[in-house]
């Protein structure tokens, strides 16, 4: 079996980024409210409420509705001691339809990082909990119930005061649950339920002002718990990925913000049967400021995912995307979305496939209210459109939206 590397370029831009911030230190006070021990930034927002004409994702017998999700979200920060701190995430996503109820779900994400420092050394604990009912990219017509588990432990050093870095270990869990979506004769929770653990690293080199060298590194064995089918026959589908990973990440405070990495990387099949997985994947984000007035954010991915289409291992899921807002005034602004994208499948089962995709949105925007910190009371207006093209037959799909939204809170 031939083992080619996975190179893996990943250019993450965000103004919120992992390495943003001191590990070893606790956020910014100031960008929270105090409510009793905890600090707060809490936040709702209400999205798509208006006419969806494509609810399933049906190319053929398509059907409409009326829809609205309902997301309350809340970030928190606890101090505990002297030094150490609790950061911690809750979110909520309620999806209602008003013929098809049946199609009702609620979701939740929680997170929470416990770090104990000791002068320039510290331990840290991490966990992650999903519950997401996710369409998978390559069957866009499913919509099974997604549970997720992370938990991380591991230690940070910070030999001098430009480096940090912190070695850790890492475990994750996904399950699926639909009995209705059997594909290459197994259920989507045969074809993608697995577990993975493995160790990471993460520096960070401070270079001037608030800007930082990046270097990230990951090993992880990815075990599935039913064996796959090519062929008719089960063929092992467990994986070894290795990645390593540099870059930089870029100050915060000015007009262009975000971080740059680029690595090299490996995923190895343990089946001869299977190919193992050598492709220029990554993703990205540029935030440029342009006054008070005007944001503009650049995104763009290019990941491998384990698929469920055919007899195919994996996928890779290629899109860039822009968005540009603009405030006329205090109160009155307009949003403009592209994305465009693709969907490669290798033709491991003889099958191989390929899906362009489109979106575009345009917004009129609301704004009531905006402070220093953040909080905002935002709403909005937003057509969308939505159409997928793929080389085989029963994949092609068009989606029409129009809805209102708000956002209050941070």
């Amino acid at each position: 079996m031939k083992r080619p590397g996975l190179l893996l370029v990943l250019l993450t831009v965000a103004t919120g980024s992992l390495f943003a911030a001191d590990k070893l230190e606790p956020p910014d006070l100031e960008r929270y409210l105090r409510w009793g021990p905890f600090r707060v930034r809490p936040g709702i927002e209400l999205s798509n409420l208006g006419y969806d004409d494509n609810i399933f994702f049906d190319s053929g017998d398509r059907s409409s509705d009326l829809t609205a999700t309902l997301t309350p979200k809340l970030d928190g920060l606890v101090l505990i001691g002297s030094s150490a701190f609790l950061t911690f995430r809750q979110a909520f996503d309620y999806r209602a339809y008003q013929t098809f109820t049946d199609l009702n779900y609620l979701d939740s994400r929680s997170r929470a990082r416990m770090t104990v420092p000791f002068r320039n050394f510290g331990v840290f604990v991490d966990g992650e909990h999903a519950r997401s009912h996710q369409r998978p990219q390559d069957q866009e017509d499913l919509r099974p119930l997604q549970i997720s588990q992370r938990l991380r432990g591991g230690l940070i050093f910070r030999p001098s005061w430009r480096t940090e870095v912190e070695l850790g270990l890492t475990t994750d869990r996904f399950t699926h649950e639909d009995e209705d979506a059997i594909l290459n004769g197994q259920s989507i929770s045969e074809r993608l339920d697995r577990r993975s653990h493995g160790a990471r690293l993460e520096a960070s080199y401070l270079v001037g002002g608030r800007s930082k060298i990046l270097l990230e590194s990951l090993q992880r064995d990815i075990e599935f718990d039913t064996d796959a089918i090519l062929m008719g026959s089960p063929v092992n589908r467990d994986t070894r990925e290795r990645r390593v990973l540099a870059g930089i990440a870029l100050d915060e405070g000015g007009r262009l913000s975000g971080t740059f990495l680029l690595g090299l990387g490996r995923i190895d099949a343990n089946s001869p049967e299977l190919p193992d997985l050598n492709e220029v994947i990554g993703e990205f984000e540029l935030v440029h400021r342009l006054g008070r007035s005007t944001r503009m954010t650049l995104e763009g991915e290019r990941k491998p995912s384990f698929a469920v289409y055919g007899a195919n291992s994996y996928y890779l899921d290629t899109r860039v995307s822009a968005r540009a807002t603009h405030y006329l005034n205090r109160l009155f602004g307009m949003e403009a979305y592209g994305l465009f994208g693709s969907l490669t499948f290798p033709e491991t089962g003889g099958v191989g496939r390929e899906d362009d995709i489109r979106r575009y949105e345009a917004s009129v925007l609301f704004r009531l209210s905006e402070n220093a910190l953040g909080r905002e009371v935002v709403y909005r207006l937003t057509f969308g459109h939505y159409e997928r093209d793929s080389s085989e037959a029963g994949f092609d799909q068009t989606q029409n939206t129009v809805g209102i939204g708000a956002r209050v809170g941070f």
